[in-house]
Formats: C-alpha cells, structure tokens, sequence
C-alpha cells in the first residue's frame, strides 16, 4: 500500500479516536446549542411558534425561565395566544360635543411588553367621562387589564401604588375601544394608563398622561 494512503489512513482513525476520546468536553456545546431553540415545558404545537418570535424576545424568555420558569411559561404561552379584535362598534367615534381632558402615547418596554396606539380621556357636557384607546394593539396575553395609576412611568407590579383603578380586562388586543370612568374619579391623581397581566402580575406598556 502506497505510505501516502496509508499516513492518510493513520490521520483519519486519529481524528475519529480523538472525537471519541473528547465527546464529554465538547458534546454539551453541541446539545445547548440545538435545545436553546426549543422552550422547555412549551406544548409542541406552539414549538414552532416560539422559534418563529426574535431573537431579542427568544433570550428574555429563556433569561426569565431561569429565574422564574412558572412566570416564563405562562407568559409564552400567552404571548403565543390569538389576536382578538375589539368590538367593531367602539372603531369609530363621534368627538363632537366632548372634550380631551387627558391623553399619552403607549410605549414598549422591551421586546416582549409592549403596546401600540394612543390613549385619551373624553368628557362630555354631563360630566360622563371615558378612556379610549385609539389604533391600539398589544400582544396577546393571559388575563389583560386596563388600569389608572398614579405612577407617571411604572415598568414593574411593584412600582404601582396600591390602589390603582382596575377599568377591567381589555376588549381586545387589536382595534380602539372605549372604557367608562366613574364619577367619583379624580383625574388629576392619575398619571399614567398602563396594561398588566393581572393573573402573571406583570406589566406589559404604558402611556403617561399629560
């Protein structure tokens, strides 16, 4: 047999007993790389789901489930959920004989808590007051609500005074959509309009009011 083919031969077991040899050492880089694709607990069904979301909102995922994993899955799977479309009748709105009191401007707080779309305040000449949202849209989520709180900018459940007012679960994750305010509501202690997971305990954007 010609050396050449056979110094060929040599190299190449080399390397196959060398693979073998250090398969602990570099076998876990191999199998992190592939499972980091995945989301641990996730229904196969939204595997692909969660793959198809970006890369930003793969890692604040995969950061909190190491932290938290109940939270992290819950928030997956809402955030995997379906659009919902707010009540075609709120779409439109007569503005003529109400006056903006309020209004602000819904703003992402990272990649996987955000919201789209204006907010403001209308009064009318009896005094009923509502909060609309215009051209809205957030993400789907688990259990939804809209709140007046007296924090100017909260980002975390506990940054918001204890007594916020609860307006109820959102009508929909896409379109505008009115909520009433009580009488009794005193406008000039609220600051801010912002949209939490009530179950997750999380908040998911604001809008400060001005």
């Amino acid at each position: 047999m010609d050396l050449r083919v056979r110094l060929a031969i040599i190299l190449l077991m080399s390397g196959v007993v060398a693979l073998v040899w250090t398969f602990p050492q570099w076998q876990p880089f191999f199998i992190n790389e592939t499972q980091t694709e995945y989301f641990v607990g996730l229904e196969l069904e939204l595997q692909e789901r969660y793959i198809g979301l970006s890369i930003e909102e793969r890692e604040i995922y995969q950061d909190l489930q190491e932290e938290q994993p109940e939270l992290a899955l819950n928030l997956v799977r809402g955030r995997l959920g379906e659009s919902t479309q707010a009540p075609e009748d709120e779409a439109t709105f007569d503005e003529e004989g109400w006056t903006i009191l309020r209004r602000g401007e819904f703003v992402e707080i990272d990649p996987t808590r955000r919201a789209e779309g204006n907010v403001l305040i209308y009064e009318f000449t009896d005094g009923q007051r509502i909060v609309r949202l215009e051209d809205f849209a957030t993400f789907p989520g688990d259990d939804l609500h809209i709140i007046l709180t007296r924090d100017p900018d909260p980002r975390e459940i506990g940054s918001l005074d204890p007594d916020y007012i609860d307006l109820g679960e959102i009508k929909g994750t896409i379109g505008s959509q009115n909520y009433t305010l009580d009488l009794g509501i005193d406008l000039n202690e609220f600051l801010a309009v912002a949209i939490i997971s009530e179950r997750n305990q999380v908040v998911m954007s604001v809008a400060t009011l001005r």
